[in-house]
């Protein structure tokens, strides 16, 4: 009969437990075997011992053991990732990069290392390497990435590094949506309001999608301005041609409702209703106006709609890659990473 093989052994393990046990059986007997020492300590770390599986994973740089080297360097990471040393990883980030040079998997997961811990300046340089090797250009990613190190330089005191990251990113994409309201959220904050404001405008004229982002901004700047003639034309104008988009409709109910134009507040609701007819914020300010206007038919209409919802799931945000929904905007969603997918 023939003999199992250990691979064979390992591939047959019911638990994780059972292969920890046989994986230890074959080292003990072979210790120089490497692929097991690498598995091992990645089942130390998803169980949580990341001492001990960095400990493990080290020991293997010992010996000459060339073949194996990206996988041990990726192992080591990993452990420094969920032991959540990120710091304790960049040396092993940096010789990894030396070892892959031209390994863009490699590459891809050392680029998240960096994204996923702010390390923009080296992030940078290796997205422009990835793209290098695949033959391929992407300004406006590239143009995130500057805009956001710009803003952690400014917040870190370094106003005229931060500055240039800016200048950088408007110069790969002119509409660099980071670029546009971060630059304009530093002007605005350092007193230079008009410049900020202008900015900010540009994200209304040029990227609709995202023009809600503007807006919670612009109107800050206009109320405190005292600019209310302003905000009523820039929504008005906007929904010219843009007459679906639910938020600015919204913003401008509100607006008809301080001013005491309560019907115009309840027809611009009922749009947006129209578009988004499970709004919560949507169906419950209708329902008000219903009773303030005693309108008490639409009023108990309203009602019965709301409470046949299943149950009150809806967020104001939803990314467009994975799906999770948020109460707050972001340039990234903190659960794919994917940027400027949240809507």
């Amino acid at each position: 009969m023939r003999k199992i093989t250990n691979t064979e052994k390992i591939l047959f393990a019911q638990t994780p437990e059972e292969e920890e046990r046989i994986l230890k059986e074959i080292i003990q007997v072979d210790p120089t075997n490497v692929i097991a020492c690498i598995r091992l300590g990645n089942l130390l770390r998803e169980r949580g011992d990341y001492t001990d599986a960095l400990k493990l994973h080290k020991s293997l740089l010992v010996e000459p053991v060339a073949e194996f080297k990206k996988e041990i360097y990726v192992s080591m990471i990993k452990d420094c990732i969920r032991a959540k040393k990120d710091k304790l990883a960049v040396p092993f980030v940096k010789e990894l990069q030396k070892v892959a040079s031209k390994d863009c998997n490699i590459l891809e997961f050392l680029y998240k290392f960096y994204e996923e811990f702010s390390y923009w300046d080296e992030a940078i340089e290796l997205r422009k390497r990835i793209l290098s090797l695949k033959g391929k250009t992407d300004n406006e990613s590239l143009a995130i990435l500057y805009a956001i190190w710009g803003n952690s330089l400014i917040g870190a005191g370094d106003t005229e590094r931060g500055m240039k990251q800016f200048k950088e990113a408007l110069v790969l994409d002119k509409v660099c949506l980071p670029a546009l309201v971060l630059l304009g959220d530093f002007y605005y904050e350092s007193g230079e309001e008009q410049k900020g404001i202008e900015l900010w405008q540009q994200v209304v004229e040029n990227l609709p999608a995202y023009a809600f982002v503007a807006f919670e901004r612009l109107e800050k700047a206009y109320y405190v301005g005292h600019n209310y003639s302003n905000l009523l034309s820039l929504y008005t104008s906007f929904l010219k041609h843009h007459p679906d988009n639910v938020h600015v409709l919204v913003r401008l109910a509100e607006i008809y409702e301080k001013m005491g134009e309560d019907e115009e507040a309840i027809d611009l609701l009922e749009r947006a209703g129209d578009v988004s007819p499970s709004n919560l914020l949507i169906m419950k300010t209708l329902f008000k106006f219903y009773y303030n206007n005693n309108r008490y038919e639409d009023m108990f209409k309203k009602g019965a709609e709301l409470f046949s919802l299943p149950s009150p799931q809806y967020k104001d945000f939803k990314c467009c890659k994975c799906g999770m929904q948020f109460t707050k905007f972001d340039f990234r969603c903190s659960n794919c990473k994917n940027w400027l997918t949240i809507k």
